[in-house]
């Protein structure tokens, strides 16, 4: 029995599983003796790395290359020994000290037992309709892989791939015509490769709720793959769920510090403002000392705290005066831990490291105390420009002229130029802008609200086209 995504997903989040490194998806996650492919592995909690993460699959199974494209996804090529036995493999994924796998995860077999079609979806919590513009459909995301494996017989197939919705019932059928396979051969494809789309009502009534807020309904999405031969006979099925819970759970860390992967920031201030960013509200911080040669995060974390807290119901703390004072010349990290409900309860989630060093303040970064950034905690829709300015504060309360270096978070939140233009993203969500000037950090809040008026211009068929990304 296949288990999905989410399937794994509400395990994880029952026994807690998601507080380590964890696999939770392989795309495709079968193949036969001999043939060689990229399989796309998504984890969770964990920190790829390129150069330096490693990956097994198991006894007759070589990886060519790897590619992390971000530290919870990486592609990698991989071979199969024509002689490898057929079976299930466990896949471990390596990075450094940080060891992340899943049992089971990958199979082997015989393609001469008949043809088959594996329909395996990538994870997703949050789905934009401004991810799916119309006027660039290969722009659209992955949502799943298909792998069709012909039997021992030369064969005319044909793909079709129904999908549901929980509340608005069948929303698409879609098919591909394959042609004729050669015996053993392997096809694979994804969402973007499918057409001969028909809607049905269903869909107008989804995209009418969606247009209200920007993302898809949430609910459960049921994707149904059938796979016939020249004759129209069904000769092989696949079933795959994923559940969108419309969950924003983002949590990235302004400062003080940067991530592991750069040097570690040099700070003047030793009871420093933690400042980070999220949707959720309610918080905990542990700052760690970092011992010589340290530098995974694993091994950072295993340190005993010389400082945690709980119960932060703000977006930044200020170190207090009564903590363990910072040492100088020696580098700490520190994290956030974000508590949130979703449909499966309560969770937590969180973020990376970031590392610093504290010096003693010289002139220089004593000119300016603090900033402040206007206009503060403001309300756009996508798409929109806003002009912003920071203001720089010696210790008396004097301004003092400073050009700060811009930045927002998410990255994908929009653009801001070396003047403050902020340009806004396409994403219904909350976004920070963030002014640093010599060590010093702030930022304000501004919340991006979908305009209804950019599905006007879509057409419904190609908009659920470009959703599940088939083209004609």
């Amino acid at each position: 029995m296949k288990v999905t995504f989410t399937a794994l997903f509400w395990m994880a989040a029952m026994t807690g599983v998601f507080a380590q490194p964890s696999i939770v998806s392989l795309a495709p996650a079968s193949a036969i003796p001999g043939q060689q492919l990229n399989i796309i592995i998504m984890g969770v909690n964990t920190h790829f790395q390129q150069g330096l993460t490693q990956v097994q699959l198991g006894d007759g199974i070589s990886v060519q290359s790897i590619q992390v494209q971000a530290p919870d996804r990486l592609s990698a090529l991989v071979e199969i020994d024509a002689s490898a036995a057929d079976g299930f493999r466990q896949v471990v994924v390596t990075t450094a000290s940080e060891r992340a796998e899943m049992d089971a995860a990958f199979e082997i077999f015989d393609a001469s037992s008949g043809a088959r079609a594996i329909l395996t979806l990538l994870p997703a919590d949050v789905m934009y309709l401004s991810d799916f513009a119309a006027d660039n459909l290969q722009a659209a995301p992955i949502l799943f892989n298909i792998s069709v494996i012909n039997g021992a017989v030369e064969e005319a197939l044909k793909l079709r791939l129904e999908v549901y919705h929980s509340d608005y019932n069948k929303i698409l059928t879609a098919s591909k015509n394959l042609g004729t396979i050669q015996p053993n051969q392997v096809v694979l494809l994804d969402n973007r490769d499918l057409e001969d789309y028909t809607t049905t009502g269903g869909s107008k009534a989804l995209l009418d709720e969606a247009n209200k807020t920007g993302v898809l309904p949430p609910g459960a999405y049921t994707y149904k793959l059938i796979l016939m031969d020249g004759r129209g006979n069904v000769i092989a099925e696949d079933e795959a769920f994923n559940t969108i819970t419309n969950t924003l759970t983002g949590l990235e860390l302004i400062g003080p510090g940067t991530p592991l992967s750069e040097s570690p920031e040099v700070i003047f201030n030793n009871f420093p403002m933690f400042q980070w960013f999220s949707a959720s509200n309610e918080f905990s911080l542990q700052l760690f000392e970092v011992r010589p040669q340290q530098s995974s995060p694993d091994d950072i974390a295993d340190n005993f705290p010389v400082y945690e807290q709980q119960g932060i119901f703000n977006s930044f703390f200020q170190y207090p005066n009564s903590a363990e004072i910072l040492e100088e010349g020696k580098t700490y990290a520190w994290r956030i831990t974000a508590t949130f409900f979703d449909s499966r309860g309560k969770q937590t989630k969180s973020s990376e490291l970031f590392w610093f060093s504290y010096k003693s303040a010289s002139g220089e970064h004593l000119q300016a105390e603090r900033i402040e950034i206007a206009p503060a905690n403001q309300t756009m829709k996508i798409g929109q420009a806003r002009q912003f300015s920071a203001t720089g504060f010696d210790k008396e309360g004097n301004e003092v002229p400073l050009q700060v270096k811009w930045q927002v978070i998410p990255a994908d939140g929009g653009t801001i130029d070396a003047n403050g233009l902020f340009r806004a993203g396409t994403q219904p969500k909350p976004v920070a802008i963030v002014a640093e000037y010599g060590g010093i950090k702030e930022h304000t809040s501004v919340i991006l609200e979908w305009n209804p008026e950019w599905l006007e211009n879509q057409f419904m068929d190609k908009f659920l086209k470009e959703v599940f990304g088939l083209q004609h």
